[in-house]
């Protein structure tokens, strides 16, 4: 089982257009290409098969803010809480999904949903 709890995140959408988490996980520009080989028919066959029992997230915030427009336009989701059992990434695997928010202190949202990865629906 996998489980986060209490979490805060704060974003802002800043008034060119990036959002302020990007920096974190921007690519540095290097000259350096490496060539990789193309990979043996083997290890094409060798594909991991991933599963995760439960997955747990709990009481998470997330306080955004979109600078690009006057005055800059707030929206709050509190908590947020995500739950899924059966995560697998083979094709078809059907993954149950259960989401709860409230929006801006107002509006509470109840999702339960099964979805796939591949093909995505």
């Amino acid at each position: 089982a996998s489980k986060s709890n209490n979490t805060n995140f704060k974003a802002w959408l800043n008034k060119d257009g990036s959002v302020n988490y990007q920096s974190l996980f921007a690519l540095k520009n290097t000259q350096d290409t490496e060539v990789k080989p193309e990979k043996t028919q083997q290890e094409k066959q060798a594909a991991w098969n991933i599963l995760i029992n439960e997955l747990a997230i709990n009481n998470y915030s997330l306080n955004f803010t979109d600078k690009t427009v006057s005055p800059p336009a707030q929206i709050d989701l509190t908590s947020i809480n995500i739950k899924s059992s059966q995560l697998s990434n083979q094709k078809a695997a059907i993954l149950p999904l259960n989401l709860d928010f409230i929006f801006n202190k107002v509006g509470k949202i109840n999702l339960a949903a099964k979805t796939t990865l591949e093909p995505l629906s």
